[in-house]
C-alpha cells in the first residue's frame, strides 16, 4: 500500500501474551503512530469473523488519521489475527510487504489467563476455568456470538486457540522474514534485549520506557455477576441514559459498571493438575511449533 497513513505492522496475537504492553511501549515511540485508546487498539479489521462487517475500510483509515511524517511505522494489534484463519491472507492482500510480530506463551497458562479476562470484562458465565473448558466441546460447533457467548469466537475455544502452529504457519509461509515471533517468557525475563529485536525489526529506535505490565487480570465476585453487569452496560448504551458518560468514549468509561464486581487481587494460579493436562493435549504442537520457528519452546512442556 502506498498510502502511509494506513498500518505497515500488525501485532498478530496471541490474546493475553504481553500484546496489550507491547502496544503500550510501541505507542510511546515517537517514530511509531498506535491507536492510542483501547477500543481502537484492535479494529480487528482483518478478522471477518470478528469485524463482520462493522469496520469499513474508510472507518479503519479514520483510527490511523493523526498519523504524520515523524511515524517511520504505523501499527495496529488486534489479536484475533492470529487465530482467525482468514486474516494472515487478506493483510497480505492489503500489504504484502507488512511486518507482523507475534508473541506466544506458554499455552496452559494463556489459555487460564484469557479465562480469567473473559470472566473479568463479563463475557464468559462458566464459574470455573475447568467448567469453561468443558463446554469448549458444545462451543466449537455453535454460532458464535450470540446470547450467552458475546466475545469473538475463539475467545470461548481456551484450548483450541493455544494450537500455535497452524497459527504461525500461515503467517510464515506468507510473510517470511517479515514475520517476527517473540517468546512471551523471553519478553517478561529479558525485555530489553526482547524490545530490541522489536524495534530493529520495525528499524525504528529504543525508547526508554516504563516497564511494567498492562492488562492484568482480576478477581471477581461472581462470573455470573459480571456477565449481568456486562448485559446492563451494553442496554444502558442502547438506550442512551446518561450512566458514567454520555457515549461511552473510552473503554474505561464504557466498562465501569463492570469494576462494582472486581476484587482488588488477582485470579488464583492455574492449578498444577489441569495445567498439566492441558500440556500433554499440547505436546505434539509445541514440538512442530519448535520446528517451524526454531525457537526453543519444549520448555513449555515441563510442568
Amino acid at each position: 500500500m502506498n498510502n502511509q497513513k494506513l498500518p505497515n505492522f500488525f501485532i498478530a496475537g496471541a490474546a493475553k501474551s504481553g500484546t496489550s504492553s507491547l502496544w503500550q511501549y510501541l505507542k510511546a515511540n515517537e517514530e511509531v503512530f498506535m491507536p492510542a485508546d483501547e477500543l481502537h487498539k484492535e479494529p480487528a479489521f482483518f478478522s471477518e469473523i470478528k469485524n463482520r462487517g462493522a469496520i469499513n475500510l474508510e472507518r479503519y483509515s479514520e483510527i490511523f488519521k493523526e498519523a504524520d511524517k515523524r511515524h517511520k511505522r504505523i501499527g495496529e494489534s488486534s489479536t484475533a489475527y492470529l487465530t482467525d484463519p482468514g486474516s494472515a491472507g487478506l493483510i497480505y492482500d492489503f500489504n504484502p510487504a507488512a511486518k507482523i510480530i507475534i508473541l506466544l506463551r506458554n499455552p496452559a497458562e494463556r489459555a487460564y489467563s484469557l479465562y480469567c479476562w473473559m470472566v473479568q470484562d463479563g463475557y464468559e458465565y462458566a464459574g470455573t476455568f475447568e467448567r469453561a473448558l468443558e463446554l469448549e466441546a458444545s462451543r466449537i460447533n455453535r454460532k458464535i456470538p450470540n446470547f450467552l457467548e458475546p466475545e469473538y469466537y475463539y475467545n470461548y475455544l481456551y484450548f483450541h486457540s493455544g494450537l500455535y502452529y497452524e497459527q504461525v504457519k500461515r503467517y510464515n509461509d506468507l510473510f517470511g522474514s517479515n514475520l517476527l515471533v517473540i517468546k512471551f517468557e523471553d519478553f517478561v525475563n529479558d525485555f530489553n534485549a526482547s524490545y530490541g529485536k522489536v524495534c530493529s525489526f520495525l528499524g525504528i529506535r529504543m525508547n526508554e520506557l516504563d516497564v511494567r505490565p498492562y492488562n492484568v487480570s482480576k478477581s471477581v465476585y461472581s462470573a455470573k455477576l459480571q456477565f449481568v453487569l456486562r448485559k446492563m452496560n451494553i442496554n444502558l448504551n442502547k438506550i442512551g441514559i446518561r450512566f458514567f458518560s454520555m457515549r461511552f468514549p473510552t473503554k474505561e468509561s464504557r466498562d465501569r459498571l463492570l469494576k462494582l464486581g472486581l476484587k482488588k487481587q488477582r485470579p488464583p494460579r492455574l492449578k498444577k493438575d489441569v495445567k498439566k493436562r492441558l500440556i500433554k493435549g499440547y505436546a505434539d504442537d509445541i514440538r512442530k511449533l519448535s520446528n517451524l520457528t526454531g525457537i526453543f519452546f519444549d520448555d513449555w512442556l515441563d510442568t
